[in-house]
């Protein structure tokens, strides 16, 4: 009895990896979704990385997010252009920041806020508050504060609270 119970503690984590193979991108999704949830990171990336290879733009995303908390900007990047070129805006306003920032590829504003733009077009209220930022300070853009307030706004209609900030700023 107790051999047996051995042998299958041993082939668990086998037998796990191998019922991965089997799912599809979204069951692997919704997997992982689950288990990011229940703050399960490193049983969540099992699910993740699979997801990622066979193309899910929001496994990409996260497998990028995985790599920047952990150091390895280079890898993230490589993710989040995945992602982005996807149309993921979250991935699109994750690799905006990486070039900001100069994190994991060279500084590149101009860079920053196509994929600023990129995302913000398609409404995702971080990267319209990204944008409207760039727009303020000049930053990989001409100095407009008329098209700084208009991302703004846009961030601020959705309850982005650093937006209502900067909105109120501006006003001064």
């Amino acid at each position: 009895m107790r051999k047996t119970l051995f042998t299958w503690l041993l082939l668990l984590p086998l037998i796990a990896a191998f019922g991965q193979e089997g799912l599809s991108i979204e069951e692997l999704n919704q997997t992982a979704n689950r288990l990011l949830a229940e703050r399960n990171y490193t049983e969540a990336l099992r699910y993740i990385r699979p997801a990622a290879e066979q193309g899910s733009a929001w496994a990409r995303y996260n497998l990028g997010v995985h790599y920047q908390n952990n150091g390895d900007d280079a890898s993230a990047v490589k993710w989040f252009r995945k992602a982005a070129e996807q149309r993921f805006p979250d991935a699109q306003e994750g690799l905006g920041i990486c070039y900001r920032e100069g994190k994991g590829v060279k500084k590149n504003l101009e860079e920053a806020v196509y994929w600023f733009r990129a995302a913000a077009e398609q409404g995702f209220a971080p990267a319209q508050y990204d944008l409207g930022v760039c727009y303020h300070k000049g930053e990989g853009v001409e100095r407009s504060d008329v098209e700084a307030i208009k991302w703004l706004n846009k961030a601020a209609a959705q309850g982005h609270q650093a937006a209502l900030g900067l909105l109120k700023q501006i006003a001064r």
